[in-house]
């Protein structure tokens, strides 16, 4: 290890040492300036020109690869002549690890299948070959998400070949038979094998192939069939038998055409029989039902005669027998509201005279000379306020006082004649 604990390369200062690989070590670092906890792998430079191109090589394909499943990386820069990675960092273990107390369960493994499956699709669909798919380099977060990790073995499909014919590349237990022949000529159903490798010992806990060495190992995986899964652990169903060892076939050919259709096939192998013909069932009820009115309901033995409709009641409306008022209000003349009358005591008999004469007679006018201090009585005048023509009643309720009306010459003048007619 060229770095320790507390040095600092570049922005980074190094806190913790995570792992060491081949050709370099992996430490936890802090940046000086923003604080956030990183993961820097180093790859120490070598005289071998393949090794500097491999090297260069992780850090473009890594760096193209942007999935939930696949560590980032966030930059990449040269230090005293040895490459630096800025990694995401990952809280967790490695699936070896989680595997080292034996088989998992079957619900997790489904679990952790879905995430490499995927992260392999994405890394395909963008043309890069892991070559390297193992448990050492499958990582495990505290919250369950897997994180496909080393891609120091990576090949572009369409990118030169610069890998030196003879040399075995992988991990020798999780290899394809044909990387075991010539890396050259691989593509991404060998990291179908490998995953297929990796599940089977996932539900078995122990590896599809084994040997006393390197050599039966090799030629194992490249002559012999796996024992079934079902055969190893009794806990794993017959029917995932099919999945795993189709993923395992010494023919590329013969293996899943994607990751995606592997994933399909994991599955539907892991759900029940009877899910299946159950959800197409419910599918083609719902689907009818849609479109063709279908109900869910039993049809009756007899249908009831259609009930025909009440007839709505009709309602006569009917005329009132007396005349409807008008509309508008009749006019108030605008006459003064007459005023309370103060009853007055009786007045005196007048003197016997003829009363039709003298009432018709004007009065006279008399003198009174200065010496004559008797002033004779003239007679009463007439109560005018008092006439029973004159006299209100005694219930008279007065209308409301409508709007004024124009006053005119001939009304004025019918008035004043109303006021000073007197009866005969």
């Amino acid at each position: 290890m060229h770095y320790k604990v507390g040095d600092r390369i570049g922005d980074y200062l190094i806190t913790g040492h995570l792992g060491a690989g081949a050709g370099g070590d992996v430490f936890r670092v802090e940046h000086s300036i923003t604080g956030r906890i990183e993961a820097l792998k180093i790859l120490y430079a070598t005289e071998s020109r393949e090794r500097e191109e491999r090297i260069l090589r992780e850090a473009k394909l890594q760096a193209r690869l942007n999935h939930p499943n696949i560590t980032a990386v966030h930059n990449a820069f040269w230090w005293n002549g040895d490459l630096a990675l800025v990694m995401e960092l990952v809280d967790g273990q490695s699936l070896k690890q989680a595997m080292a107390n034996g088989p998992l369960a079957p619900p997790s493994i489904l679990h952790y299948a879905r995430q490499i499956l995927r992260a392999l699709a994405h890394a395909h669909r963008r043309q890069v070959i892991h070559r390297d798919i193992s448990p050492s380099n499958i990582l495990i977060t505290t919250k369950g998400q897997i994180k496909l990790t080393d891609f120091g073995l990576a090949k572009e499909k369409a990118g030169p070949n610069i890998t030196q014919a003879g040399t075995l590349m992988g991990s020798v237990f999780y290899i394809a038979p044909e990387q075991v022949r010539s890396s050259a000529e691989v593509d991404f159903r060998a990291d179908l094998y490998s995953c297929g490798a990796v599940l089977y010992e996932m539900y078995t806990g122990a590896k599809p192939f084994d040997g006393g060495n390197v050599f039966e190992l090799m030629l194992a995986q490249a002559e012999s069939d796996p024992i079934p899964p079902s055969r190893r652990n009794a806990k794993v169903p017959a029917r995932l038998d099919a999945v795993l060892l189709k993923a395992l076939q010494k023919d590329p050919h013969a293996r899943y055409s994607s990751a995606l259709d592997f994933l399909t096939a994991l599955e539907g192998a892991i759900k029940p029989r009877w899910l299946a013909p159950a959800y197409a069932a419910a599918a083609f009820v719902a689907v009818s039902a849609i479109v063709g009115g279908i109900t869910l309901s039993p049809k009756p033995e007899a249908e009831a005669a259609p009930i025909p409709p009440l007839p709505m009641p009709s309602v006569a409306i009917q005329e009132p027998p007396f005349p409807r008022p008008p509309l508008s209000l009749p006019a108030i003349p605008d006459e003064p509201r007459p005023l309370p009358v103060t009853p007055q005591p009786a007045p005196s008999p007048p003197p016997p005279t003829n009363t039709k004469r003298s009432a018709r007679m004007p009065r006279e006018l008399v003198l009174i000379s200065p010496t004559d201090k008797t002033v004779p009585a003239l007679p009463p005048a007439p109560d005018i306020a008092s006439s029973p023509a004159e006299a209100a009643p005694p219930s008279f309720n007065p209308p409301p006082p409508g709007p004024p009306l124009r006053r005119g010459i001939l009304r004025g003048v019918v008035r004043r004649m109303n006021i000073f007619r007197q009866e005969d």
